[in-house]
């Protein structure tokens, strides 16, 4: 018994509209990545950005004055004085 090569619809137009379809999915899909990147919105948080990292930036300046730095280097050296006096077991348990 052969087999019947005959179809409901042609195959030849089913490709063309699957073709056609796939292809404005495709458009579809790069125009809305591009409208989502371009919203008005996304300037002025790229600006804002910029104003948190100067902001941030001249905070730390102000923080870190000469003081800070004596401070700092003298609460580091204790730090340093009081591992050199931990027995070297209980400071590799510590550090555990």
């Amino acid at each position: 018994m052969p087999v019947p090569t005959e179809t409901l619809r042609s195959i030849r137009k089913l490709n063309m509209v699957f073709a056609g379809s796939a292809l404005f999915l495709l458009l579809v899909t790069g125009w809305l990545i591009m409208d989502d990147y371009t919203r008005p919105w996304r300037e002025y948080q790229r600006q804002g950005l910029v104003w948190q990292a100067a902001i941030t930036i001249d905070q730390r300046t102000q923080v870190e004055t000469e003081a800070f730095r004596r401070e700092l280097a003298q609460k580091e050296e204790r730090i340093r004085l009081l591992r050199e006096a931990l027995p070297k077991t209980r400071l590799n348990q510590l550090e555990a």
